[in-house]
């Protein structure tokens, strides 16, 4: 009698197909979550930037007692000194984001810190409406989500 203890080694055409299955699952799954994760990371750097903005022009305004002012539009916020307007910063928003300035378009503080036109501004970007308020008084400003 002959007996071969000859093995074959491999995969077979349906064990590929199957964990080919399971890696497009998986990935289909991941990409969506991944975009979203990004674009909430985006939004996260916008407000803190934004924020470091503000306290900065607050900042200048009290300790240098020139007039700066951060003026907005529907792309970009800019930056500027003086009252010629000198640019200090010129802060892009993202292209798919949109900001409506129907009541505040600049933003500029006393010599004191206090704001100097109360209002706000809405700020729509691909998930979330953001209106940005800014009050009387030495209070920086608070971002209500809607």
């Amino acid at each position: 009698m002959f007996t071969s203890n000859h093995r074959k080694n491999g995969f077979t055409l349906l064990e590929l197909l199957l964990v080919l299955v399971i890696w497009s699952v998986l990935f289909l799954l991941i990409v969506p979550i991944s975009f979203s994760y990004l674009e909430k990371q985006q939004e996260k750097h916008f407000f803190e930037m934004f924020a470091f903005d503000v306290l900065y022009i607050q900042n200048l305004s009290t300790t240098t007692k020139e007039y700066v002012q951060l003026n907005i539009y529907e792309d970009r916020y800019i930056i500027r000194t003086g009252h010629r307007g000198q640019i200090l910063f010129i802060r892009n928003v993202p292209a798919d984001w949109n900001i409506q300035t129907k009541v505040l378009q600049t933003i500029s503080f006393d010599d004191k810190g206090r704001i100097r036109t109360p209002g706000n501004f809405v700020i729509e970007t691909k998930q979330n409406v953001y209106t940005i308020v800014f009050p009387f008084g030495k209070g920086r400003y608070h971002i209500v989500e809607q």
